[in-house]
């Protein structure tokens, strides 16, 4: 975005091209679409969705791959594509689910990192090889209750295009200001 904002001056690059906002929302608003990703980039982050979801069918047959916080509000980053989701039905991974899981991902150029989130959670993160576009997956007994607040994200934020600018504009500072930690990883961020 700065280099961006260098060769837009005196207006931000999400104003460029269109009548300048009449209000902080209206701003708001568009610094939001300006930053929606484009139709290849849905794609691109599709298929990584579905990558994973495929992985993860072979080892728990019943699940299904949730979205859950930023994802769940509708935000993914073009730039570093971070995809939050949870499983349902889903146990805790032993070792040789583990052995499995990575054999899978690693046949379908992921890389894969086992954790446990601030919450005590625990994750899978899947990386692709060449994007370097990770998703991060909760499982086991307790990553059911990442239900609740990912209904209320998507219907509180995703489905409402003002709050979801707001949510935009706080997470693309957050993300300028390396002040979020992207996996949920780290209990201080």
């Amino acid at each position: 975005l700065k280099a961006l904002a260098k060769e837009c001056k005196p207006n931000p690059p999400w104003i460029v091209g269109v009548p300048m906002c009449s209000s902080l929302a209206a701003e708001l608003n568009q610094f939001a679409k300006f930053l929606d990703l484009c139709a290849d980039e849905k794609l691109k982050v599709d298929r990584l969705y579905d990558s994973v979801h495929s992985i993860v069918k072979e080892v728990w047959k019943d699940t299904t791959l949730q979205k859950m916080g930023p994802t769940a509000a509708g935000i993914v980053s073009p730039k570093e594509s971070v995809i939050h989701v949870y499983l349902t039905h889903s146990d805790d991974v032993p070792a040789e689910v583990q052995t499995k899981l990575r054999e899978l991902a690693v046949a379908k150029d992921f890389q894969v990192e086992f954790f446990s989130d601030y919450r005590g959670v625990p994750c899978v993160m899947f990386t692709e090889a060449r994007s370097a576009d990770r998703v991060v997956v909760r499982y086991g007994p307790t990553a059911i209750k990442a239900k609740i607040s990912a209904e209320r994200l998507d219907e509180g934020i995703a489905q409402k295009p003002n709050t979801r600018a707001v949510l935009v504009a706080l997470e693309a500072l957050m993300r300028q200001n390396k002040m979020l930690d992207d996996t949920g990883s780290n209990p201080l961020a």
